[in-house]
């Protein structure tokens, strides 16, 4: 798991392999991180990339995303995973409270 300081960021950097440097540079090009560089993997968690955590961190909810992505070829955007994991979060928070999200 990565480090997280006081200050927001993130350390990726222990946790960093081989052609990790790549998908952070894409999830800071979506909006999800910031950091000067995606090589040194020390980067701030942005507002948008905590909500996409908080629609996937659920096991659950990560395992019946990953499998809605499978079953239609396995191709995804991140908003599109990010939208299926959201719709399956607001189906349990909906099945458990009786409230319409």
């Amino acid at each position: 798991m990565p480090s997280q300081y006081d200050d927001g960021f993130v350390d990726f950097s222990k946790e960093m392999k081989s052609g990790d440097s790549y998908q952070l540079y894409l999830m800071q090009n979506a909006g999800l991180i910031e950091g000067k560089s995606s090589k040194d993997g020390f980067f701030f968690i942005t507002n948008q990339g905590q909500d996409y955590y908080d629609a996937v961190c659920s096991e659950s909810i990560w395992l019946k995303t990953k499998a809605a992505v499978t079953e239609t070829g396995g191709n995804a955007t991140l908003e599109v995973v990010k939208q299926l994991a959201v719709g399956y979060l607001k189906k349990s928070i909906s099945e458990k409270t009786g409230i319409e999200l």
